[in-house]
Parts: C-alpha cells; structure tokens; sequence
C-alpha cells in the first residue's frame, strides 16, 4: 500500500487498525530494509519485490 501512495490513514481504514499502529509498523519496516521514507521504501520494495509490488 506504500507503493500505491496510500497514507497512513487510508492504510489504517483498510486494514482496520489504528493510525498509530500503521505509523509504528512502517517505522519498524523502515528500520528493517534501511530507509528513511515512503518513497525510499517504494524504491526498495520495486527493486527488491519487482515493480508490480503492490503491497508494502
């Protein structure tokens, strides 16, 4: 969904959890694959997990 451009909130509503979880498990994703943004993430996920990567 980070790929897709969805927010933290869009994420939170589609999943149906809260915005801080999102918030606290994009942080530990980030931390994880060693980026600091979204979009370093998208990039990631698009060279790692191909560019139809939908979910990340």
């Amino acid at each position: 969904h980070i790929t897709a451009g969805a927010t933290n909130k869009q994420i939170a509503e589609l999943l149906d959890i809260s915005e801080k979880t999102v918030k606290t498990h994009c942080s530990h994703l980030f931390q994880r694959i060693g980026v600091v943004d979204r979009g370093q993430a998208a990039a990631w996920a698009r060279r790692h997990l191909g560019a139809s990567s939908r979910v990340i």
